[in-house]
This record gives C-alpha cells, structure tokens and sequence, in this order.
C-alpha cells in the first residue's frame, strides 16, 4: 500500500509541476529546453513524454522477459 500511495504522491507533484508550465498570455515557458508559447507546444510536451516512454518500455520488453522466465 506504501508503494501505491507514493507513486500517487509522485504523480501530483509531476502534474503540479507540469500545470505550472502552461503558458498564459502570450508567456514563454521553459521545460529542459523546450519552450512553450502555446497550447498546442504545450500539449506536444505531453505527447513527446509519452514517445519517450514507449520507447524505453519497448527497449526494456527482452530484459523483463528474462526476469520472468520467459513466462507470458
């Protein structure tokens, strides 16, 4: 239960601190060099971490498979 609630605790803070980015009134916002000037910069973040994402668990599939045997 202790890991479920600070993975939950976690994700506030990562959407507490990505919300702080969303560009208002004609603003620019940084997030590790990328600059947002719009919403649609803004949400293109969004889908930039979730290509990244895909493709580190695509990369990690073979070693999960192995530290489960195989199993399916």
């Amino acid at each position: 239960m202790a890991v479920w609630f600070m993975a939950n605790a976690a994700a506030n803070v990562l959407a507490g601190k990505l919300g702080a980015l969303y560009p208002t009134n004609g603003s620019v916002t940084n997030f590790m060099g990328y600059q947002m000037t719009s919403m649609y910069d803004f949400f293109m973040l969004f889908v930039y971490m979730a290509g990244i994402a895909a493709l580190i668990l695509f990369f990690l599939v073979r070693w999960l498979n192995k530290l489960m045997h195989g199993v399916r």
